[in-house]
């Protein structure tokens, strides 16, 4: 049963893994322009390089389900949390 869990976790991580390297890119807006890059982080800019920003980096999650073992209120036992940002 874990390991039916787990693959579809892992499953799912690699598909959103996938589609978000396939939306990355340039977007400019009219107006005041902004430049947002997604290439390697987040980067938001304007063109005239008055104003910028950018964040980059690694996440690292774990999440952990524990079958068949409940708490004092009557819910499974599971944990989510972000171990490095």
């Amino acid at each position: 049963m874990i390991r039916k869990h787990s693959l579809g976790f892992v499953a799912s991580a690699l598909a959103l893994a996938v589609s978000a390297q396939a939306f990355a890119g340039t977007v400019t807006t009219d107006g005041a322009d902004i430049v947002i890059k997604t290439k390697g982080g987040l980067e938001v800019a304007t063109t005239d390089k008055e104003f910028s920003f950018k964040l980059g980096g690694r996440l690292q999650a774990d999440y952990s389900r524990f079958d068949g073992f409940y708490t004092k209120n009557g819910n499974t036992a599971d944990a989510a949390y972000f171990r490095r940002a």
